[in-house]
Parts: structure tokens; sequence; C-alpha cells
């Protein structure tokens, strides 16, 4: 899954149902985020939103007023901060800048792939036994979450399997 990088593209349902209803538009970035805690001990619906300004330059970004500006001032000082030469933070952080507005990791060609479909297994990247789900397309999973760019319920079914059950314990 996607890695945001920093909190202020993690909105809570409140202030994501507050941008929704702001404009319309707004439901192309703001979306539901699954975290692995979610499958694990939820029912796997996402619990909270994130905002996902990937692929767009920053005029584009600017169409989406409300993600924008929540995004601008929850991220960008911090972004800019840990790209500051000498800065205590790791190296691969300092080249974010230019493209502040984005998460650290958008994970683009797995989003790509997600969209393209109706829906996708997912299962927690952390667990003592494997819980699979589908998700809707709509969904961006966190980095805690395995996505299977698969929508077809025989691929499903492998992945509950006995065998494949077999396979996890001998290698995870």
């Amino acid at each position: 899954g996607v890695v945001p990088g920093y909190d202020g593209f993690v909105v809570d349902l409140e202030t994501a149902i507050r941008m929704l209803k702001a404009r319309p538009i707004n439901e192309r970035v703001v979306r539901p985020f699954l975290i692995g805690r979610d499958l694990v001990t939820g029912d796997g619906t996402p619990s909270r939103y994130v905002i996902n300004l990937v692929n767009c330059d920053l005029l584009s970004a600017n169409q989406y007023a409300e993600p924008f500006a929540h995004v601008k001032e929850n991220v960008f000082a911090s972004v800019l901060e840990k790209a500051e030469p000498g800065a205590s933070h790791d190296s691969g952080r300092s080249g974010h800048i230019q493209k502040w507005w984005e998460m650290w990791r958008p994970r683009e060609a797995m989003s790509r792939k997600i969209r393209e479909l109706n829906r996708f297994i997912a299962c927690s990247r952390v667990t003592k036994r494997p819980i699979f789900v589908f998700c809707d397309r709509e969904i961006c999973p966190d980095n805690a979450v395995l996505a299977f760019t698969l929508s077809d319920d025989y691929s499903f079914g492998i992945l509950q399997s006995h065998t494949h059950w077999l396979w996890f314990v001998t290698k995870c």
C-alpha cells in the first residue's frame, strides 16, 4: 500500500465529510484509507481517509481547494524541514519538496492497477492468520496492507486455501 509519510495526509471521518460536502470533485482525491488494524480488529471498513493528490501538478492539485489547503497547512512545513540540507532525516525525503502535495510513497503503479478493477483483495501485512477480503477500488490501502490486484473469486479461493496456508506458515 501507500506510505503517506506525513500525518497531514490522513484525515478523520468528520474532516473528510466536510471536504466531500464542500465540493463533489474532492471525492477524486479524498479516499477511504484502509490500514492493517481495520482488517485484523474490525470488519474491514476503513476507519479514516487519506488525501491522495498523486499525478497532480501544482495547478491541478489547487482545483481540490479544501484537500489542498489542508495538505498545505499540515504537511508543507514538515516536508520543507526534512528537505533542508543537513537535516537529520533520511536523504530520500530531500527530493520530496518538488512534489510536496503528494504522499511520500504514492505507489502509482499499484493505484493505477487497482483503479482498473472493480475490486481487489487485501490482507494485513502483520497477522498470525491471514484474513483476505475484497475491497472496493475506491479504497486506498496503507503500507500495512498487502494489496493483491486480483478481482476474481478463483484467486481469492487460492489465497484462502489450505495449500496457501501451508506456504504462509512455512515462509512467513
